[in-house]
C-alpha cells in the first residue's frame, strides 16, 4: 500500500468513527418523549427504536472502537511507510499526536455531543 492510500484509509476510518460514535452518543442520550412526537404517523418504527436500542448502541459502540484503532493503525503505517519516522524530530512528532489527539477527540466526542444535545431525535 502506499502512503496516499493509508492516509485516505486514516480520514475514511475517522469519518466512520465520527458517525459511530454519534449513533452511539444520540442513542445514549435520546429523549424518549421527542422521538415519540416525531414518531406519530410512524408508531411502528418508534416501537422498533425503542425495543432494539440497546443491541443497536452496542453495534455503533463496537464499529466506532474498530474504527479509531484501523484509524491508528493506519497512521502508524503512514507514518512508517512515508519515513517520517526514519526523519524523527521531538517536534513534529508533538505536533501530530496533538493534531491527531484534538481530531480524534472532535470527531468522537465533541462533535457526537453536540448532535445528540441539538438535534438528537432529528439524527435518528
Amino acid at each position: 500500500m502506499t502512503p496516499v492510500v493509508l492516509l485516505v484509509l486514516a480520514l475514511v476510518s475517522l469519518a466512520i468513527s465520527q458517525l459511530a460514535a454519534t449513533a452511539t452518543r444520540v442513542l445514549r442520550d435520546i429523549a424518549w418523549h421527542e422521538l415519540e412526537d416525531r414518531s406519530r404517523q410512524q408508531p411502528e418504527r418508534f416501537d422498533i427504536i425503542r425495543d432494539e436500542w440497546e443491541d443497536v448502541a452496542r453495534g455503533t459502540e463496537t464499529i466506532l472502537y474498530l474504527a479509531i484503532a484501523a484509524h491508528v493503525l493506519c497512521l502508524i503505517a503512514w507514518a512508517s511507510l512515508s519515513h517520517v519516522i526514519d526523519d524523527f524530530n521531538w517536534f513534529n512528532t508533538t505536533i501530530g499526536v496533538i493534531v491527531g489527539t484534538f481530531l480524534l477527540l472532535a470527531a468522537t466526542v465533541w462533535f457526537p455531543n453536540a448532535v445528540a444535545e441539538h438535534a438528537g431525535t432529528a439524527f435518528l
